[in-house]
């Protein structure tokens, strides 16, 4: 938000400074700076307040990842690592493979960002973590802080070539060995991709459908892989033992209650562990942030909608919001259970004293 949205984050009283790119060598450079009683309102990537104006310092090129030290979580209790993974928690620890995405998609901040930084610094914002950075790194959080769990930060994990995942199936199997979850996309799946996972000892997975209307998908979300890819992607992977999550999002302009029975249709031809489903929420930055505030589904300046997990939907003609609060709340309900329970289902969708009784 901060990066695509800093004469917002300026404005508010309590804000002194923005980062507008990446922030690692940033902040090292804004703290030497205060230790030392200098200012900092000619760093690079701040925007910052200098009485009544706004100091805007350029971007800078990004970073080489392969050159960041190793994350010091020192500062944070142990209970920050305990995650619920699978109904089991662990002791986790995080880590990053690659960092951006390449992929195009309308409703992720991720193609704004790549864009951002080609406009702004001539530099990709995509870039890999070598091998050996990662078991460099992998090797040093699994030992300081007794991980049991690998959690992958990745937007998608596996923009691997054949020879960069045999080289890190084999580097984990032997110094890492702990169960790991993953994003990625069904276009990623492949059967040599999901046999590598699986000696490395995936122990779930996480792929983004959003919607299930081939055309929809398409045309709006650009997600140009067809029905089959993610049906067979899910077949391959139930094959190998590892549990799926499948991930939607309903509410996005232009839909319709029937276009959301295109995606739980195809969700009931998928083989998952589990169904996940959100309501849209238009990102600043992105092109469908962009597509709503043209047609007038929200303001501009509006600032409610940064979260996945928001309670507050577009005021799209075609799909009431009350109708998207309660098939998001239902939508497992239709991709899991039998038909002849969708009557019911249909009931639990309504917010009153009848309605939450049945769901």
């Amino acid at each position: 938000f901060a990066m695509h949205a800093p004469e917002i984050v300026i404005e508010n009283k309590c804000v002194d400074m923005v980062c507008i790119g990446e922030g690692e060598e940033t902040i090292v450079e804004v703290c030497e700076r205060l230790s030392e009683r200098k200012n900092c309102y000619d760093i690079e990537n701040l925007w910052i307040k200098k009485g009544e104006n706004i100091i805007k310092n350029k971007m800078k090129k990004t970073l080489d990842i392969n050159k960041l030290p190793i994350p010091d979580y020192s500062l944070f209790d142990w209970e920050r690592f305990m995650r619920p993974m699978g109904g089991k928690i662990y002791n986790t620890v995080p880590i990053e493979t690659n960092r951006g995405c390449p992929y195009q998609c309308t409703f992720c901040n991720s193609p704004s960002t790549l864009n951002l930084f080609k406009e702004n610094t001539s530099t990709a914002f995509f870039r890999k973590k070598t091998v050996e950075m990662i078991h460099k790194e992998l090797v040093s959080l699994k030992n300081q802080w007794k991980a049991e769990y690998v959690y992958i930060t990745s937007d998608t994990f596996l923009i691997l070539t054949k020879k960069e995942l045999d080289e890190l199936a084999e580097m984990y199997v032997k110094d890492i060995n702990l169960p790991f979850w993953i994003q990625t996309r069904a276009e990623t799946i492949t059967p040599f991709r999901v046999k590598k996972l699986k000696e490395m000892g995936c122990h779930r997975i996480s792929l983004g459908l959003e919607h299930g209307n081939q055309e929809f998908r398409k045309k709006l979300l650009k997600k140009p892989f067809d029905d089959e890819t993610i049906i067979k992607a899910s077949h391959l992977i139930a094959e190998a033992g590892i549990p799926l999550t499948v991930n939607n999002i309903i509410g996005f302009p232009e839909e319709t209650r029937e276009l959301v029975f295109d995606t739980i249709l195809l969700n009931r031809k998928l083989i998952t562990d589990t169904t996940n489903c959100v309501a849209f929420a238009p990102f600043r930055g992105t092109s469908l942030h962009k597509l709503c505030v043209d047609k007038g589904y929200i303001k501009s300046d509006d600032l409610r909608y940064g979260s996945l997990m928001t309670t507050t939907f577009l005021d799209i003609p075609t799909f009431p919001k009350e109708e998207i609060q309660g098939l998001t709340r239902t939508f497992a309900m239709y991709a899991r259970m039998p038909k002849k329970l969708w009557p019911d289902i249909s009931r639990a969708e309504k917010f009153d004293s009848e309605g939450n009784k049945m769901f």
